[in-house]
């Protein structure tokens, strides 16, 4: 909501950075511009390596599987994540191209992803056992929060919609329905699959809770 407020108000490209200079000056904005730099780098890595074990699993269900070795960082054993670092080349080259293709690009993933969604949503719903969700929640509080600590990086990004200020044409209008709306579309789908996923009887259930780090 700060976010779209903002946005709304001071509009212009630069998300938290054009806001901080706006608001608190050219030093507190350049620190800001930094942590962005840091949150980003951070996330984008996280999310890579993610990407990397469901493009892993898609591999091996088709008998192409990667060793080991190029499935992990020196630090872990191996020489390189390398679908991870396919994936984040491949979109910087993407981003390089211009807006107008990265835009395309990103439109075309947005509909393969909703339909994949819409796929599995249409299969599993006929096939979940409300015995499952018994109890609702099996590792306490301590669950809940590791769980919310694995999904938390899909959330960093719904500020990015605010950079879009220059290409809107209605900014103080558009930009707090694009993050808002935006931010429930995804939430709500996120509690729908999670739903779906926890209630299906292929869904195996651990019966010790898992130790989440400190």
């Amino acid at each position: 909501m700060a976010y779209a407020e903002l946005a709304a108000t001071i509009g212009g490209c630069g998300s938290a950075y054009g806001y901080a200079y706006a608001g608190l000056g050219e030093l507190i904005a350049w620190i800001i511009g930094w942590d962005l730099i840091l949150e980003y780098s951070v996330a984008t890595s996280a999310v890579a390596i993610g990407w990397s074990g469901y493009a892993q699993n898609a591999l091996a269900a088709v008998g192409l599987g990667l060793p080991a070795w190029l499935l992990s960082p020196p630090a872990t054993g191996g020489l390189i994540n390398l679908p991870a670092a396919a994936i984040v080349l491949a979109l910087a080259v993407l981003l390089a191209l211009g807006v107008r293709e990265s835009s395309r690009a990103n439109a075309v993933m947005v509909v393969i992803k909703l339909s994949a969604i819409a796929v599995f949503i249409a299969f599993a719903v006929g096939h979940v056992q409300p015995a499952n969700w018994t109890p609702f929640m099996p590792f306490g509080w301590e669950g809940v929060m590791g769980g919310a600590a694995l999904i938390f990086f899909a959330y960093i990004g719904f500020d990015a919609v605010s950079t879009a200020a220059d290409e809107a044409h209605n900014p103080q209008r558009d930009l707090p329905i694009g993050i808002l709306a935006s931010l429930a579309v995804c939430t709500v789908i996120y509690m729908v699959v999670a739903g779906l996923l926890t209630g299906s009887p292929l869904t195996p259930r651990s019966t010790t809770p898992r130790r989440w780090p400190t």
